[in-house]
């Protein structure tokens, strides 16, 4: 199989894709830090700010 080399590809797209594409990286990089820091020493600790945002997702 031919790997594609991605840096020479031009992609374009309407803006609200682009808003919407970036809202979501942003959002993931959020969580990826929230759960870094609801892991001590490699043991899961349910902090405040992750019962928080649990408790909100939810309600």
């Amino acid at each position: 199989m031919m790997e594609v080399n991605k840096k020479a590809i031009t992609v374009t797209m309407d803006m609200e894709t682009y808003d919407y594409l970036q809202d979501a990286v942003q959002g993931r990089l959020l969580l990826r830090q929230m759960l870094e820091r609801a892991n001590r020493d490699g043991e899961a600790i349910m902090t405040d700010e992750l019962k928080d945002f649990i408790e909100d997702f939810y309600l």
